[in-house]
């Protein structure tokens, strides 16, 4: 069907030709729309499961994982953790608001997710691969049990050569799926959204309150966050009947809810947000190798270009250690988003004694508020409004899948028409992903109105704005020879199209 809507909603040419495969499903995992979930396996023995460890072990033809983890080519994404959480048991939706008949916007009440794991090798062309999928087949939407050995006792391990192309197909479904929930829910509204929300109260309580010079730094990154954070909050992430969460996620809202807050509770501020740290934390160290994993790239690019911008604001403000550790206002805005009874931040500073600790703080929230944010929303138009790529809910479990061949009369079609969202969640998810995805009206190139009538950092920005201009040349440069070549392109922290805050 042709789309009469091209230039409104514009396709991803290259993900509909190549969502199917498995170099591009890896791929996403360094440059789709959540890059923050891979680890690197360096120690195959303590992070994979004694189930992977036995499938290499039974399948020595297959790969030697001792070898590439020393290599520092194998990675791994892990998501059993999911399995505390109940799938989506859709209450919000009960018959009797229907007159005792299924509601009339789809066609299956019941959601599923599995907890599930993915093993990735760097292939000899610097090309992320799948090596296998290990999947808990426990029938978690009709059972109630918590028992964590049940998972132990279902979990099998898939790869392409040892199932079916229906079984594979399904398997990287179930993956896809798993990593849709964090990608909504932690990634996004959590670290994002949520992440935001103290921060940007506690600024407000003490620094705004006193009309603080970091006010003239702070402005852009925390406007129209709290609007836009209460409306997800009493639509998307309400809880009651006909909430939007329960509609469109394999995990309801109070699933959700309980995933965010107990993620939030692991995690130090500096860890989670920090992107150096935050890199680190998953193997990736400053001084490893990874040229196809564009967010770590362009996105150290634009952390560091921040740090400089910052780094000279402060200076513009503070002399010496001893004048930071001397303003009152400034101890109150870490006491005020650190306290427990207060923003609660786990490992935000309590007390700022000297200028690398306030401008790495700066830093960070800048980066969460533009980079980070963008990185994850600004991708989700090209990845997620095509339905088989991403599903946020499946239909069926792998259990269900099993037994078909790839020969048997609309097997292929099988994923597409019975476990994938149905056309109705299909368009609901076009329709929402695109208005997430809209460009904004105030990106991180465009505060010079702004800075030109600010007390401080007037020239610091304009240098600013010079190394953005250079990053989103290079960046160009790169999309550009990328896209004659016929691969993916990779433009979410390109500065022209960075929000200056989390406005969406």
């Amino acid at each position: 069907i042709k789309n009469p809507f091209h230039n409104l909603v514009p396709p991803n040419t290259h993900l509909l030709a190549h969502w199917d495969e498995d170099k591009e499903m890896a791929r996403q995992y360094f440059a789709g729309t959540n890059p923050v979930t891979i680890r690197v396996c360096d120690k195959p023995r303590e992070q994979l499961s004694k189930e992977m460890l036995h499938f290499f072990a039974a399948n020595q033809n297959t790969a030697d994982i001792a070898k590439l983890a020393a290599e520092k080519r194998l990675f791994y994404a892990n998501y059993e953790h999911l399995f505390k959480y109940k799938t989506n048991p859709h209450h919000a939706f009960p018959k009797e608001l229907f007159g005792g008949k299924k509601p009339p916007f789809f066609d299956q009440l019941e959601y599923y997710f599995q907890p599930c794991a993915i093993l990735l090798v760097l292939d000899d062309h610097q090309e992320l691969d799948i090596l296998a999928i290990s999947i808990d087949d426990h029938d978690h939407g009709n059972d109630d049990s918590d028992d964590e050995k049940a998972m132990l006792h279902h979990r099998r391990v898939y790869s392409k050569d040892t199932c079916t192309c229906s079984e594979w197909r399904m398997a990287r479904g179930v993956v896809s799926n798993a990593d849709s929930q964090i990608h909504q829910w932690i990634s996004h509204l959590g670290n994002c959204h949520m992440g935001m929300e103290p921060i940007i109260i506690g600024i407000h309580n003490t620094l705004k309150a006193t009309n603080h010079p970091l006010m003239d730094y702070f402005t852009p990154a925390i406007k129209d966050t709290l609007a836009i954070n209460w409306l997800a909050l009493n639509s998307l992430s309400r809880y009651g009947p006909m909430a939007g969460g329960d509609l469109i996620s394999s995990m309801g809202v109070g699933q959700f809810m309980q995933l965010i807050r107990d993620d939030w509770q692991q995690k130090p501020f500096f860890e989670r947000y920090s992107l150096p740290d935050e890199l680190a934390s998953r193997g990736f160290d400053e001084d490893f190798d990874a040229p196809g994993y564009l967010y770590r790239t362009d996105g150290l690019k634009l952390y560091n270009a921040i740090g400089d911008f910052v780094t000279e604001f402060v200076n513009e403000i503070y002399e010496t250690d001893a004048q930071v550790a001397n303003d009152a206002g400034l101890q109150d805005w870490a006491m005020e988003t650190s306290a427990p009874d207060r923003g609660a931040i786990p490992g935000f500073p309590t007390k700022f004694e000297d200028k690398a600790t306030l401008i790495k703080t700066m830093q960070t929230i800048w980066w969460i508020a533009s980079g980070l944010h963008s990185a994850i929303n600004t991708s989700q138009f090209d990845y997620l409004s095509f339905g088989p790529n991403r599903p946020l809910h499946l239909r069926k479990t792998m259990k269900m899948s099993q037994g078909r061949s790839a020969n048997e009369n609309d097997d292929d079609d099988w994923y597409f028409r019975e476990a994938c969202p149905n056309q109705t969640m299909n368009k609901i998810n076009i329709i929402s992903s695109r208005v997430l995805t809209l460009p904004s009206e105030v990106t991180i190139d465009k505060l010079s109105d702004h800075y030109n009538k600010a007390r401080y950092g007037k020239d610091a920005y304009a240098r600013f704005l010079t190394k953005l201009h250079a990053i989103g040349d290079e960046i160009d440069l790169r999309n550009d020879a990328n896209r004659k070549a016929g691969r993916a392109v990779y433009p979410y922290l390109h500065p022209t199209t960075v929000p200056a805050s989390v406005d969406i």
